[in-house]
């Protein structure tokens, strides 16, 4: 005897098997991490630029929140592992440490960066 799908078990089938691509590529969102932005400012008002590498990482933060392709670490967390590994004294992250305190995030990408104003 001749055994046949019905066309609705075929549908059924073929929807089972597009569905399981779309799970694993949610799962392999992309891990982000946000670190402050260094001022580098030059002048003597370059303390009132303080605020802004705080301001900047915000912005990249809540930007990326709002996109499904991503997934952020929230900034408590990356602020923590910051001040567990006493980088926040330095105010300084080189390439070398930034990777270990990605790694201790479960971070794949982390973003970080300076700005610089020198009219002052």
């Amino acid at each position: 005897m001749k055994r046949s799908f019905s066309r609705g078990a075929w549908m059924l089938a073929i929807a089972a098997g597009l569905a399981l691509p779309s799970l694993a590529t949610a799962q392999a969102k992309p891990v982000v991490a946000v670190l402050y932005y260094d001022n580098n400012s030059i002048g003597r008002d370059r303390a009132d630029y303080d605020g802004l590498g705080k301001g900047i990482a915000d912005l990249l933060i809540n930007d990326m929140a709002s996109n499904p392709n991503v997934r952020v670490v929230e900034r408590d967390r990356v602020q923590s592992v910051i001040q567990e590994q006493a980088l926040a004294r330095t105010g300084q992250v080189d390439p070398e440490t930034a990777v270990r305190v990605g790694k201790m995030l479960g971070a794949q990408y982390m973003i970080t960066g300076g700005f610089m104003n020198v009219n002052g």
